[in-house]
């Protein structure tokens, strides 16, 4: 199958990409800037996703199926990148593109486990949340994948809070939450999957929620982390108060890990099993 694919060179997105070629598929990235592959059987369209005429030139390849992974977790308003531009309007012009070109193309979607309960708490989870909307509504052949906090070495959470581990202590707030975190690798397995079984007519349009195989509290969850970077943490009770403080300073200063955001996210959780039709591994 030829693929396109935006979000190609990111953390998610890069695993996708590698599945794909060592199964013998053609793989078209959309990039803003990065070129990560050189191997045979890859195109590059360097464009803007909120670009209508760069996502035309992309679906001007023909491909079988297009992939979204594109998201981010931090916003930057004075680049134009926030939560409403790369969740929602890059949707909405993928969306409207693809039924301009060819309506039949199916379209895999990247969204977040716990968007219903969210949508109302953070602009992440609710332009999300609106964007499967609006490609429920229209009339392509879709899967949704709301994935629960997604784990892979050296990337993602793992790298956020490897500065903070390094010292061996952790402070922990009360934070009574829990959370099923899945394997990088096991998500870009079950997209590649997903992709196959909708071209072959296995795979009705849906939302598909994936998890992985236990559920943990907060501190399990650094401790998980914590091995993934083989480290030993010792931990020190911490007011809620101070992670709020320290968010805050997120929110101004990108070299800190934790925002409002991704607290108001913790604070949360995430499991599935509270939900139906999620798939554990």
């Amino acid at each position: 199958m030829k693929v396109l694919i935006f979000g190609g060179t990111g953390f998610i997105g890069k695993r996708v990409v590698k599945l794909l070629l060592e199964k013998g598929n053609r793989v078209i990235i959309f990039s803003h800037k990065r070129k990560l592959y050189e191997e045979k059987g890859v195109e590059y369209i360097n464009g803007d996703i909120l670009d209508k005429n760069a996502i035309k030139e992309a679906l001007n390849l023909d491909p079988d199926l297009v992939i979204n992974l594109v998201g981010i977790i931090r916003e930057i308003p004075k680049r134009g990148i926030t939560f409403k531009a790369m969740h929602f309007d890059a949707v909405e012009k993928l969306v409207n593109s693809l039924l301009d070109f060819n309506n039949n193309i199916p379209l895999i979607q990247m969204s977040a486990n716990g968007v219903e309960t969210g949508k109302d708490i953070t602009d992440y989870f609710k332009y999300k949340y609106k964007a499967e909307e609006k490609i429920k509504s229209s009339g392509l052949k879709y899967a949704i994948i709301r994935p629960s906090i997604v784990i892979g070495e050296d990337e993602g959470i793992v790298k956020d809070l490897s500065s903070i581990l390094k010292f061996g202590i952790f402070p922990l707030p009360k934070i009574n939450v829990k959370f099923s975190p899945i394997r990088v690798e096991v998500v870009a397995e079950r997209i590649v999957g997903i992709a196959e079984d909708i071209l072959k007519g296995k795979l009705e349009s849906n939302v598909i929620k994936l998890c992985g195989e236990e559920e943990m509290n907060f501190r399990e969850l650094i401790e998980y982390i914590a091995s993934i970077n083989k480290k030993k943490v010792i931990f020190i009770p911490t007011p809620l108060l101070l992670f709020r403080i320290v968010a805050f300073l997120g929110d101004k200063f990108s070299f800190i890990p934790l925002n409002t955001t991704t607290l108001k996210m913790l604070l949360q959780g995430n499991i599935c099993s509270n939900n139906t039709n999620y798939v554990r591994y």
